[in-house]
């Protein structure tokens, strides 16, 4: 089923002849006092700091809940920035990964023991260092 709103942008792309598994997730966009992004590394490329909610849990605590998790971190959240739909394959199954973004920023560290290291990207290495494909304008 194609986003309701046509401005989302949507990135992969949606198999009419499967069934996608929901997957509500929150993202959070953290930019410090220098004009860099926080990220996280995967195996071969950076992420946001976020990913998939849990039962019950509103996109806010999600965001919230990630950045302590990945990074160690408490992140106060400053305001909705946007949505985006994803179409992705994992562990055999097909998800449509509905997306929350926040802008926040890291108001302390909880503890010394963190899921991921903090990275802080210049903004001229968003475009190599993280998955671009997004359709919009449908």
């Amino acid at each position: 089923m194609p986003s309701e709103d046509l401005r989302i942008p949507t990135f992969g792309l949606e198999n009419a002849a499967v069934v996608n598994k929901p997957r509500p997730a929150a993202y959070a966009v953290i930019i410090d006092n220098q004009g860099r992004i926080a990220a996280v590394k995967g195996k071969s490329h950076y992420f946001l700091p976020g990913g998939g909610s849990l039962a019950e849990e509103t996109p806010e605590q999600t965001a919230m809940r990630e950045v302590r998790e990945e990074l160690a971190c408490e992140l106060r959240i400053i305001s909705q920035i946007g949505k985006a739909v994803q179409f992705f394959q994992a562990d055999g199954q097909n998800y449509r990964m509905e997306a929350v973004f926040f802008e926040g920023e890291l108001i302390g560290v909880i503890s010394e023991t963190a899921e991921y290291e903090l990275c802080w990207l210049d903004v001229g290495q968003i475009e190599e260092g993280f998955i671009i494909n997004v359709r919009s304008g449908r």
